[in-house]
């Protein structure tokens, strides 16, 4: 075959590798590497892209381990012993919540609030405001009981103690 001299680097390399012309010269296979590389870098500086290659390598790489390590898994889950076809799998997702029931007989948050700021307002220590508001919970959850103990309906219950939170607001 018929050589040719690199007009880079002057070595004496065949024709058919030598191939076309980059930018007006014959260039050997080191050379047009060489050359790519330079104007890669040359563009991407001049561009000032670089920054945003580095965020888009990376991401990449991470969705290339995230690819691998679930293939790894798979392949653990095939191969290890636990996994017999006998066993059943258990079924993941929401659970169930306890139904709770809710009665009117007990003081909300923002009533114990309203009433222990009526009481100071009174004239009432913080203290013994505190000590009757218990009190007054106690004394719903012992109204509640002796209802519930002489089988009345809840309704009626519940009225009952609408009935004597009434009787302490007025």
């Amino acid at each position: 075959m018929a050589d040719r001299e690199c007009d880079r680097c002057g070595k004496n390399t065949p024709v058919k590798e030598l191939g076309r012309k980059v930018g007006g010269d014959y260039l050997c296979r080191n050379c047009k590497i060489k050359t790519r590389v330079e104007h890669r870098e040359k563009t991407i500086n001049d561009a000032g892209i670089s920054e945003d290659l580095r965020e888009l390598k990376n991401k990449y790489s991470r969705e290339k381990n995230s690819e691998r390590r679930l293939n790894n898994r798979k392949l653990r889950m095939r191969e290890s012993d636990d996994n017999t076809i006998n066993e059943v799998p258990i079924p993941k997702g929401s659970k169930i919540k306890k139904i709770i029931k809710h009665t009117v007989c007990y003081l909300t948050m923002q009533e114990r609030q309203s009433f222990f700021r009526m009481l100071l307002s009174r004239g009432v220590s913080a203290k013994d405001a505190k000590e009757r508001i218990q009190r007054l919970v106690d004394s719903q959850k012992e109204l509640r009981e002796e209802l519930g103990s002489k089988s009345t309906s809840e309704d009626e219950i519940k009225s009952r103690q609408k009935e004597f939170l009434e009787e302490l607001w007025t």
